[in-house]
């Protein structure tokens, strides 16, 4: 199961797709942090599907224990779902997905966004909040990636610190278009627009 904000033609749940010209779409498929749930980035859906993106949340891997390998299976998984709704008759997606995609995610999301991009030739993009290295790990499975990449640290970020994570990442991704920006004073948990458990583990 997951989340699936896209833009609409008017509110509600399953409505057609906005653009009745036969606009198309770019699926963002987006890995969420430990123990939290798509609803904690009402900050990614409310800046892009406006933009014209349309962003999903696989709901999974959301216990003590997740499976980092089976988060990026999922989003691989989803990214190929909506390819394949784009082209299925009476699909709510058919004809309006876009070839253009992108993998996201934050913390072990992000780590789940490398490996399923190191799975999937298909991902055409990563833009990564400061990424965890996962099990297995992101920082080795970089080495075999070229697409593009962006990657968001915080400078204060005490869960994942860029010096550990991000940088070492950042350097081993292939990608001759590659971008890290890191914002002065930003935090980990500051990522996503909500997250108590997270905020909680920044102070612990």
């Amino acid at each position: 199961t997951a989340e699936v904000y896209y833009p609409a033609s008017a509110q509600g749940r399953d409505v057609p797709v906005a653009g009745g010209d036969g606009s198309k779409f770019p699926v963002l498929c987006f890995g969420h942090g430990y123990l939290l749930p798509g609803k904690a980035y009402r900050n990614i859906w409310e800046g892009v599907v406006p933009a014209g993106y349309i962003v999903v949340f696989p709901k999974k891997e959301k216990g003590m224990f997740p499976s980092h390998r089976q988060l990026a299976e999922d989003l691989a998984f989803v990214l190929n779902h909506f390819r394949l709704a784009g082209k299925q008759e009476g699909s709510l997606f058919y004809e309006r997905i876009s070839e253009t995609n992108c993998c996201m995610g934050h913390s072990m999301g992000g780590g789940s966004a490398v490996l399923a991009a190191g799975m999937d030739p298909t991902i055409g993009a990563l833009a990564l909040l400061a990424p965890y290295d996962t099990h297995p790990s992101a920082i080795a499975a970089a080495t075999g990636i070229d697409i593009p990449v962006l990657i968001i640290t915080g400078s204060h970020d005490c869960v994942t610190p860029p010096e550990k994570y991000q940088l070492p990442m950042f350097r081993n991704f292939k990608s001759s278009d590659k971008t890290l920006i890191t914002i002065l004073g930003g935090s980990h948990c500051q990522m996503a627009s909500s997250g108590s458990l997270c905020r909680l583990a920044e102070k612990s």
